[in-house]
């Protein structure tokens, strides 16, 4: 990998930062699934304020990562924790996870799930899942490519929009905590 990155807990400061990632990713992701005007109109201000809120709220059971390439700054995050709605059984949940385009593929992504795969797992919040848009093939191949099970569909409103996410789980996390991180900075041991 060319750029070194670390993964990190993210800070009150990194909010509108978490913002622009977030509206930059989704009309990278969703352009040509979900309507141009709607993408258009997302606003990473508002969105920073929202997790700026989430950041300082101390009771908040959700944890945020965020993963900072050098010299370059924050280019991707991960958000996890207990499950909200979701399929039957399953504990924990990737609530979020966006990375910039212009990083996919050098293993951020990779590393932002092993890092979530760990916390959820230390918090005993497994099986856990994650929820895709169903036209999203890209991000659906990437969560396969992880070993993720294609567990089911649910309904989802998106601006007025009715959407399908397809929802795919891991039963045991470790099979996320044993990827081949070769080509990233260990972040955490393995687990023994």
């Amino acid at each position: 990998m060319s750029d070194d990155f670390l993964i990190r807990r993210a800070l009150v400061g990194d909010a509108p930062t978490l913002g622009r990632i977030q509206v930059t990713s989704w009309r990278e992701s969703h352009s040509g699934i979900l309507p141009a005007d709607r993408l258009a109109k997302l606003d990473p201000a508002e969105l920073g304020a929202q997790f700026s809120a989430r950041l300082r709220n101390r009771d908040e059971p959700t944890a945020t990562f965020v993963a900072v390439v050098a010299g370059r700054g924050a280019v991707g995050f991960g958000i996890c924790g207990p499950a909200r709605r979701g399929p039957r059984g399953h504990h924990g949940e990737i609530h979020a996870l966006y990375v910039l385009g212009a990083v996919h593929g050098k293993g951020i992504g990779r590393a932002l799930m092993t890092r979530m795969a760990g916390w959820l797992q230390s918090r005993a919040l497994e099986p856990a899942f994650v929820g895709v848009l169903r036209d999203n093939s890209a991000a659906r191949g990437f969560y396969e490519h992880l070993g993720g099970r294609h567990i089911g569909e649910k309904p989802v409103r998106w601006q007025n929009l009715d959407l399908v996410e397809a929802l795919y789980g891991w039963e045991n996390l470790d099979a996320l905590l044993g990827l081949d991180m070769t080509d990233v900075i260990p972040l955490f041991p393995p687990k023994r």
